[in-house]
């Protein structure tokens, strides 16, 4: 069915900017910045070097480590960049520790996502004295009863959301630790456990890069990982070149992480059963820069920035009128389906769920503003084969049959997303100078929860414009600064107003330039 919603454009009329928009115009700049976080508390942590645990957990965390030494230990952890950097940040610490350790990153496709009855059941098999789960494990309740009635130790560190406490010998989760470390990633929890015991500056830049892939709130203790690793990885190139050739960027900032490194490390398990993630686990562990694996991941990228952009295409043609999106389709790679989901949720401003199957359906499914997606979701966990995932992302497994009566009972649920005006400071064309841009830098690290401050321009003084590739606008202002966009209807346009934010320019640090997400007509 051709979709009948309209997609906002990146034009906007006048009146749809005044009630989209709450525009800040203090006088002085610093203090339009001050009011644009007003909400966000944006102190450093100090004191992060020791993991801040409740009660006597951190006790029994040493005393569970101290007594695997020599013994023989099964890591299961997830195929995302979360996943990938928490086990590699373990391996280093396990392997400091004499921890004898094997581990398994489940196949997108063969296995599921995390722990299960079958990997169980081969820990079982080979002995393993214990089974560490990272990025997963909380709902894996069957494997974990299958291990406890075999005697075998089980840790899990997981930040997903769950009912339930699971009945394991340790867990560490954001819910069980002290106010300013409740929204750490898998990693970033990995890094202060290793911290206990050793100090790996590598292992903080890794924990920056999953906290930035992971789309956790960037304050409290993971602004601190984030602001301390992109330091390191800015200053000591000796240990992050590894890290830093994936994404062939002049620079990095958390924006360069999240779009030139992230996407490439995740296109890897992305495209699983093609490629199998635990062949590049070394890679990353071991902080050495391999150019034939570089390579390979570049080029595996490249493969799923194909086939996203065709499954981009035909989902567009599958939209329904409906306030949550269920977009399925067996031409669908399943590994895609989050990608996608994120797309048009982005674009339809409502949760949308991608699934790719026949009879029994799998995939990701991405909210939108406020919509705890989850929640919504968990109300009728009865329907799902598998179910995990938080507020703003989904994964889940659905017989066809149950997904109808699924749609059929959320279709006329009214949801409500909380969605205000989104802030946004005036700005004007004699304000772009590089003294204002470091007072804006002065706010990074961003990213969620922290976002990059978006500005309105004034009436830009164009002096000329053309398209870059046939397809990239750009228009050069009075000032010598630029206006950049990525949609080619903004090109020929004359606004009384651009929307975007605002940096450095990449070939000339002299000059400004705006990522424009709108103009205003």
């Amino acid at each position: 069915m051709k979709s009948e919603v309209t997609i906002l454009s990146n034009l906007l009329s006048r009146l749809e900017f005044e009630e989209g928009y709450e525009l800040i115009q203090d006088a002085d700049l610093k203090e339009r910045l001050l009011h644009y976080y007003d909400d966000v508390d944006l102190n450093d942590l100090k004191g992060i070097d020791d993991l801040k645990l409740e009660g006597e957990l951190i006790e029994r965390l040493r005393a569970v480590l101290k007594s695997l030494k020599g013994k023989r230990v099964l890591i299961v952890s997830d195929y995302d960049t979360d996943g990938i950097m928490s086990l590699s940040i373990m391996l280093r610490l396990l392997d400091k520790l004499e921890i004898k350790t094997n581990y398994r990153i489940p196949s997108r496709v063969k296995d599921g996502y995390g722990l299960n009855e079958d990997i169980a059941k081969i820990a079982i098999d080979h002995h393993f004295d214990a089974v560490m789960t990272l990025d997963n494990g909380v709902k894996a309740i069957e494997a974990l009863a299958l291990l406890k009635k075999a005697g075998i130790m089980t840790i899990i560190i997981d930040h997903h959301e769950y009912e339930k406490m699971p009945d394991v010998d340790i867990m560490i989760h954001p819910a069980l630790l002290v106010h300013d470390y409740q929204k750490l990633c898998t990693a970033g929890m990995a890094f202060l456990i290793q911290k206990l015991y050793l100090d790996d500056p590598y292992s903080n830049i890794l924990a920056m890069v999953a906290t930035i892939a992971d789309v956790v709130p960037v304050t409290k203790a993971n602004r601190q990982i984030v602001k301390d690793g992109l330091a390191l990885f800015d200053e000591r190139r000796d240990i992050a070149e590894n890290i830093r050739i994936l994404g062939h960027a002049r620079s990095y900032d958390s924006e360069a992480i999240a779009f030139k490194i992230v996407p490439r490390i995740n296109a890897i398990s992305r495209l699983d059963p093609l490629y199998n993630i635990n062949h590049f686990i070394d890679y990353f562990k071991d902080g050495m820069i391999d150019l034939k694996t570089a390579s390979m991941i570049d080029d595996i990228n490249e493969e799923r920035k194909i086939k996203t952009l065709a499954m981009q295409k035909k989902a567009k043609e599958l939209v329904e009128d409906a306030p949550i999106q269920f977009i399925v389709s067996n031409d669908f790679y399943e590994g895609l389906c989050g990608i996608v989901a994120g797309s048009l949720a982005s674009e339809l401003k409502r949760p949308c769920i991608v699934l790719q199957g026949d009879e029994v359906l799998k995939g990701s499914g991405r909210s939108y503003g406020d919509i705890d997606l989850y929640s919504i979701l968990d109300r009728r966990n009865d329907l799902f084969l598998a179910f995990g995932g938080h507020k703003k992302a989904v994964g889940l497994t659905i017989e066809r049959s149950n997904l109808s009566l699924l749609k059929e009972e959320l279709r006329n649920m009214k949801i409500d997303s909380h969605i205000t005006k989104e802030k946004i400071i005036y700005i004007k064309e004699e304000e772009l100078t590089l003294e204002n841009q470091e007072l804006i830098d002065s706010f990074a690290p961003f990213g969620e929860g922290v976002h990059k401050p978006l500005f309105y321009l004034d009436h830009p003084h164009i002096k000329s414009s053309y398209l870059v590739k046939m397809q990239y606008p750009k228009f050069t202002l009075d000032s010598g600064h630029e206006l950049f966009g990525f949609d080619k209807d903004l090109y020929g346009q004359v606004p009384s107003g651009a929307i975007g934010t605002i940096d450095r320019n990449s070939y000339n640090k002299h000059k400004l330039t705006m990522s424009l997400k709108r103009f205003v007509l």
